[in-house]
């Protein structure tokens, strides 16, 4: 029983120096730190509420007492603007990067910036937002890498070769066939060999030697041209005139003459026409006159 109520002492007193422990902290909070750690407000109080069963009556009175005081201190904390959390230390560092202030005419100028970039919509605003909170704006992306002119296989397999490339022995080279000489084809021709040179081409495969009289082909004897004179003509044209005329009877007599009358009729009238100026011509011609067409 005596073991019981020295346990029992002993965890009262705990308790006590932990209530001690907490207000002192929270004292030092409320001096220092003030608003910036005002989540801590709410966390001891819950843990009050749970070692509020296990206190006296004076226990309960000292913490409700700074209970009471945390409240009003944050009461007055929203009326109050934020402040820096210490009063030492500057603001900046890794969480409290500092702020900027841009003017009218930088955000301006940013804003024109954009619109002739032709940015994107996603990193407008998200440029606005910095300039709005006063941060720095953000470092620009490496450009994308164009894979579209990327070396394709054959070019790799070439960078290959020559990475293992070494120097080759004289007959290793004989035998990749570099020195072998392609085969002479003499290019097509439109002009098709004649008739001597395959003469030539057949005494060359048979082995005879042919007479070059044997050869040359033979010539044909030239016609004699004899002189056309007017009155060969004129007597052409008489036999033109007569043709026609009998042509005419004959449909005449078939019934079609009217048909082909008049076309007849204009045909031997120019046909005389021709052999009254072949007259004319050869008249002037035989007085020694010039005659001109």
């Amino acid at each position: 029983m005596s073991l019981l109520l020295l346990f029992n002492a002993k965890k009262k007193q705990k308790n006590v120096s932990i209530c001690r422990i907490v207000s002192n902290f929270l004292d030092f909070l409320l001096e220092k730190q003030k608003k910036e750690f005002s989540f801590l407000f709410q966390i001891f109080p819950i843990m009050l509420r749970n070692n509020n069963n296990k206190m006296d009556k004076s226990e309960k009175i000292t913490v409700a007492n700074n209970s009471e005081s945390i409240s009003t201190l944050q009461t007055n904390d929203n009326m109050e603007p934020r402040l820096w959390p210490s009063s030492r230390i500057p603001q900046g560092g890794l969480f409290h990067t500092p702020k900027y202030s841009y003017s009218k005419e930088t955000a301006d100028l940013i804003r024109l910036l954009m619109k002739e970039s032709k940015m994107s919509m996603l990193m407008r605003k998200q440029i606005d937002s910095h300039i709005r909170n006063g941060e720095p704006l953000p470092k620009p992306k490496p450009p994308r890498v164009n894979t579209s002119m990327d070396p394709d296989k054959e070019a790799f397999e070439i960078l290959k070769r020559a990475r293992n490339a070494k120097r080759k022995s004289l007959a290793a080279i004989k035998a990749s066939g570099v020195y072998d000489m392609p085969r002479y084809r003499p290019k097509p021709n439109d002009k098709m060999p004649s008739e001597k040179a395959k003469k030539l081409l057949q005494e060359a495969m048979s082995g005879l030697c042919i007479s070059e009289t044997t050869l040359k082909p033979i010539r044909k004897p030239k016609s004699k041209t004899t002189d056309i004179t007017n009155d060969d003509i004129i007597n052409e044209l008489l036999d033109q005139i007569d043709e026609r005329a009998e042509w005419l009877a004959e449909m005449e007599e078939l019934g079609e003459g009217k048909k082909y009358r008049d076309e007849i009729r204009e045909q031997i009238a120019d046909i005389l026409r021709q052999i009254k100026l072949l007259e004319t011509k050869t008249k002037l011609q035989a007085e020694g006159i010039r005659y001109v067409e």
